[in-house]
């Protein structure tokens, strides 16, 4: 007995160190364990107003299998628009029940979307494989598909060719996976008479680029066909009586053998990410049941290594800095450490804006195609942007052009007709070629030769015409200027030059329907005494911006010797060229490098930029909470009484500023509820331990190619639903990056290489999921174009390339997106427009020396002041080390740290670090006012929480020590009395 007691003390003692272990850890990250075991359940107070139920968002579906069924309609409908047809002899379609051998790994293992946080998970009872899709209309070889199941994987890399398990066929950025020919041989007789169908599939993700390297059989790079897939198109067409390639890769690969030649296929078929239905519209398309209206949203060159932007999309490290960690995913253990950097070389001329130009100048052979796709004359293109093919035939013609709106707006009036024998669809292109004159020359301004300035879609039965209206701003016809010196002082504007404006009705970029001319009788400047209309109609005060230079010193650096800046002016001597080994000034590596919020000269507390020295009021009890502030303009005077009850010694107010990752924390002292966000722009992640499945839609390059921006409203209004059903309020997505390089391992999550396609699809995806109340974070802000070193990558450009390129896409959603908000005030419940896009998130590399989630110039001078964004704005996952990077989040105009772990700013004291952060919850608290997290809590309604279930068992454990403490002490006392022990 007294050994069993010895035996008990100790092991007492020991619980009490685990246990006290715990609870000191599970303080520490109980954001961490609250994100991976679950939260409180919310607890409302009861409302005295029973007339009030604050259900803003109508649930459009009940459960998730609603939803998923409505997403499956929705997906189904993208998939059948989003494939496109790129070539075809007439054995297109095939007869229904008709004999064909499929070929190819990726029959056996699809590609349905990319990896990293953009991966989608297809869903079991509604993906349909390439199999499925094939077997619904067709007789199948089964002999070669039993072999291809069987037989061996090829894993073929730079280094080596050999087998693999297909559990370890990864994502393909540095290797490819293919069957060997040798798994077709033996076979060649059951082939006879049956239609070969070749899956050729590239499969990207997040956190690399695809290799630049030539693989070991000889392929030039990861995006040319191997031998294995070369030796499955000569099987087929040797065996078969006719051949399709079917390209199951989101990025644009080189398919120029597959055109002309002895691997020329009969039909070509793009279904790049599909998602759960995208088999499905391929069968059907196969066989006539779905008319392909698809339309490429990238150009399809010949040589993708001849690219412009190719000669600088590589990794580059600064001099100097290798081994010097600036982001703890390149620190150097497991990736080279070192400040990365990239120059934009090509400027404006990015995809096909390159190559029509190019050719507009008679510096390349562009290429020759027949109106069935087949490749007629060598060049440096396959296909065109806005390319595709229909079972049917269209005619198109301009039939008016006017002005209106005091001349500002312009209207082109086209007739399309059906002239086929089969209903179908199609998209309507209209692109502008605007004057080169000396004056650009003068002034440093490129005018690429075809630039997309409006397009539609309309279905159409055999025979039928219909007129369709496309309208775009005379302002849409502008270049920049960053050479131009305002009357106010100020460089740098854009401007509409005097001239003639040739409005091209396009078949695609390069071929064309119609076209007329648009005559512009004088040069407007944009400047500060005229900004354009979108600025003033964006823009809240009174005194309305224009957009001046914000990156001056981005195209300082731009300018300097060793960098060449590819120009009309002088086209062949200023083609990029590949970077060579240098190093970054002093001034600017040491903005690179670090940042004190206390002595920065421009955002820190004696910065030219800071404003407010004045410590802000806080812990007032004025009554407030964040349902209150529902419909309440973002510069009604009574957000100040709001902010003014923030309490910065609040625990949960350091974990909503610095670890929002997949939600923001609820704060007690401003009433404002937790909110659960996620990723996805192709599937949306349920949260851990949810009982809700979300569905596996198309990739976003695949919704682009559909041309109709209805297909993308419904689709956000689709994620909307899923998201308003399980609690989900902030949406990380859409993407709105463009498809600079086809070698970028993102491009999946991304709509094109086009900035008004994808700026359009972005502003309807946001619209429709705003009418769910959903936060969508669109993604990411700015020139986040090269995946790997992102979080440690210096972005070099132009202002020009920077304005026309690559923030166009973000500022036409931050523009246009809009929705109608239901709110209280005090006649009831009431409705009034509001700008749908409220949430944005900055790019995790740097513009110049700058971090985009950080950057001044980008947040508060573009966005929200030229822009008028009123919103939130989150970091990428925030993995820099510089000193005072924290700091410098809130400082310069970001708003929320994505991150795990805390943080903590080096100053959180000063009044003008307090002002940053009031700043920041005002933008936060406003966004999420406006949204769904709010659905079922009227004013005054306050909500609270129960214990976590991590924290109620650790809790709980704590109890039952210390009862068994007290029983023990008890026990000892007895026994004291009783004179058993002394």
């Amino acid at each position: 007995m007294k050994t069993q007691r010895s035996a008990f003390l100790p092991l007492l003692v020991i619980l009490h160190v685990i246990l006290i272990a715990f609870t000191v850890v599970g303080q520490v990250y109980k954001t961490s364990l609250d994100r991976h075991f679950g939260y409180g359940k919310p607890v409302l107070s009861v409302s005295e107003d029973t007339g009030r139920d604050a259900l803003y968002y109508d649930a459009a579906c009940t459960t998730d299998s609603e939803t998923l069924d409505h997403a499956h309609g929705v997906n189904r409908q993208i998939s059948d628009e989003g494939i496109v047809l790129l070539k075809n002899n007439g054995v297109l379609p095939l007869p229904a029940g008709s004999a064909v051998t499929p070929f190819g790994f990726r029959f056996v293992d699809p590609v349905y979307g990319g990896t990293g946080s953009g991966h989608a998970r297809v869903n079991e009872g509604y993906v349909c494989t390439p199999e499925e899709g094939l077997r619904a209309h067709f007789s199948l070889n089964e002999a070669v598909i039993r072999a291809m199941k069987n037989a061996p994987i090829l894993e073929i890399s730079p280094d080596e060719a050999t087998y693999t398990g297909l559990q370890d066929a990864g994502n393909g950025n540095r290797a490819v996976y293919e069957l060997p020919a040798s798994a077709y041989e033996g076979f060649q007789n059951t082939c006879a008479g049956t239609t070969g169908i070749v899956f050729i599939g590239r499969m990207g993700g997040e956190s690399s680029n695809y290799s630049l390297l030539p693989l070991s059989d000889g392929t030039p790079h990861v995006l040319a066909l191997t031998e294995a897939e070369r030796a499955a198109v000569a099987f087929s067409k040797q065996w078969c009586s006719r051949t399709v390639a079917v390209i199951n890769s989101a990025n644009v690969m080189e398919i120029g053998d597959l055109m002309q030649g002895p691997l020329e296929c009969d039909a070509i078929l793009w279904v790049g990410g599909p998602g759960n239905t995208g088999f499905a519209s391929m069968g059907d398309i196969l066989a006539g049941a779905v008319n392909p209206s698809g339309r490429t949203p990238d150009i399809w060159e010949a040589d993708l290594l001849r690219d412009p932007a190719q000669a600088n999309f590589r990794d580059m490290i600064y001099a100097g800095t290798e081994g010097t960690a600036f982001a703890s995913n390149y620190n150097g253990t497991n990736k080279p450490a070192g400040l990365y950097y990239i120059e934009y070389e090509e400027g404006i001329y990015i995809g096909y804006r390159y190559y029509e130009t190019a050719y507009a100048l008679g510096a390349i052979d562009y290429g020759q195609r027949d109106a069935q796709g087949a490749k007629t004359g060598a060049g440096a293109v396959n296909y065109p942007f806005g390319w595709g093919l229909s079972y049917t035939t269209f005619t198109q013609r301009i039939t008016g052009v006017s002005r209106h709106d005091a001349g500002n707006k312009v209207s082109v009036s086209v007739l399309v007709t059906n002239t086929g024998a089969r209903d179908g669809k199609e998209v309507v292109q209209l692109y502008f070629s605007p004057p080169y004159t000396d004056y650009d020359r003068e002034m440093r301004i490129e005018k690429s030769d075809k630039n997309l300035v409006a397009y539609g879609k309309v279905s159409l039965k055999a025979g039928e015409s219909r007129e369709v209206t496309l309208t775009f701003e005379m302002e849409d016809l502008a270049s920049y200027c960053y050479t131009r010196e305002n009357p106010d002082g100020t460089r740098g504007c854009w401007l509409l030059e005097e001239g003639a404006y040739r409005l091209v009705l396009g078949k695609d970029s390069h071929d064309r329907w119609d076209e007329t001319v648009l005559n512009v009788e004088r040069t407007v400047f944009y400047d500060t005494d005229n900004p354009r209309l979108s600025e003033r109609d964006a823009q809240q005060d009174v005194k309305k911006t224009a957009a001046v230079n914000r990156f001056e010193d981005v195209t300082a650096y731009m300018l300097e010797e060793g960098v060449t800046l590819l120009s009309r002016a002088d086209w062949a001597g200023t083609q990029p060229t590949p970077p060579t080994e240098k190093a970054l000034s002093p001034d600017r590596l040491a903005r690179a490098s670090g940042y004190d919020p206390f002595t920065d000269p421009y955002t820190g507390n004696g910065g030219v930029y800071t404003l407010l020295h004045e410590a802000p009021v806080q812990k007032q009890e004025n009554g407030l909470v964040l349902a209150d502030m529902r419909g309440v303009p973002y510069d009604d005077p009574l957000w100040e009484l709001f902010l003014d009850q923030a309490d910065y010694e609040e625990d949960a107010l350091w974990e909503l500023l610095i670890t929002s990752s997949g939600n923001t924390a609820a704060l007690e002292s401003l009433g404002k509820p937790l909110s659960m966000d996620r990723d996805g722009p192709q599937y949306l992640h349920a949260p851990r331990n949810s009982t809700f499945r979300t569905y596996a839609y198309c990739a976003e390059v695949m919704l682009a190619a559909s041309f109709n921006d209805e297909l993308a409203f419904a689709f956000g209004d689709s994620i909307g639903r899923e998201a308003l059903l399980m609690g989900l309020t902030g949406w990380y997505g859409p993407g709105l990056n463009l498809h600079r390089s086809a070698f970028c391992g993102r491009n999946f999550e991304y709509y094109s290489e086009d900035p008004l396609l994808c700026g359009r699809m972005g502003a309807r995806c946001v619209s429709g999921a705003a009418g769910h109340g959903v936060l969508a974070y669109v993604k990411h802000f700015a020139l986040n174009n090269y995946e790997g070193p992102a979080t440690c990558l210096t972005a070099w450009a132009t202002e020009q390339a920077i304005r026309e390129i690559y923030l166009k896409s973000f500022e036409i959603v931050v523009k246009e997106a809009e929705t109608v908000l239901r709110y209280y005030d005090a006649s009831g419940l009431r409705a009034k427009p509001l700008r749908a896009a409220m949430g944005i998130m900055g790019a995790a590399n740097m513009i110049g020396t700058e971090w985009c989630a950080a950057n001044y110039a980008l947040l508060q001078e573009v966005l929200r002041g030229e822009w008028g964004f009123e919103g939130v704005v989150i970091t990428d996952m925030a993995l820099q080390l510089e000193p005072g990077v924290v700091d410098k989040i809130f400082r310069n105009g970001g708003d929320l740290r994505m991150y795990y772990y805390m943080k903590m700013p080096e100053d959180t004291r000063s009044p003008e670090a307090l002002q940053a952060f009031r700043r920041a919850l005002k933008n936060v608290c406003y966004a999420y006012a406006n949204s769904n997290l709010l659905q079922g809590i009227a004013p005054g309604v306050t909500v609270s929480y129960t214990l976590p279930p991590w924290q109620a068992v650790l809790y709980g454990a704590d109890a039952l020590l210390l009862l068994a403490d007290v029983v023990l002490l008890i026990f000892f006392l007895v026994r004291r009395k009783r004179g058993e022990i002394s």
